[in-house]
């Protein structure tokens, strides 16, 4: 039997206005991450995982049936982690290009994915998340707890 989502909090005005403004157009947060060595991709959605579960808002999606709009927490929420072979050496720059000009978290789905793009020697974590419920600074403090979770056994 299926959870129903449970209600986590209303947006405030801030978020409100940058939930808002997503629908008309994209207000993308997009940061991408160049990770030196090789990486396990296991590894690295384990780690994802785990992060996603110590920071409600990556569990949260928004219902905006209601006002003030508000988060809710799906029941069980997808890991929105895609991971791919490096095709080129930039790619990490396509992908970014494209998802500027794509919004992220309407209609129900969570407000944030990443794609991971491994190479030899090095890959790319892009992060694509709506400024609803992230800034460049609160991206670098999940970022520093996704490679701590990496590190750990």
């Amino acid at each position: 039997m299926s959870q129903a989502p449970t209600v986590m909090r209303s947006l405030g005005y801030g978020e409100q206005l940058w939930y808002r403004l997503s629908q008309g157009a994209s207000n993308s947060v997009v940061m991408v991450f160049d990770l030196q060595g090789e990486v396990d991709p296991e590894r690295f959605r384990s780690a994802l995982e785990r992060v996603q579960a110590r920071h409600p808002l990556l569990q949260a999606f928004v219902d905006d049936s209601v006002s003030p709009p508000r988060y809710m927490k799906a029941s069980t929420p997808e890991l929105p982690l895609t991971i791919a072979d490096r095709k080129i050496k930039d790619q990490w720059k396509e992908l970014a290009r494209a998802w500027l000009s794509r919004s992220v978290g309407i209609n129900g789905e969570l407000l944030w994915s990443v794609t991971l793009l491994l190479g030899e020697g090095s890959s790319e974590a892009v992060f694509h998340l709506n400024h609803t419920i992230m800034d460049g600074h609160s991206l670098q403090v999940i970022a520093s707890d996704l490679m701590r979770a990496y590190d750990e056994p």
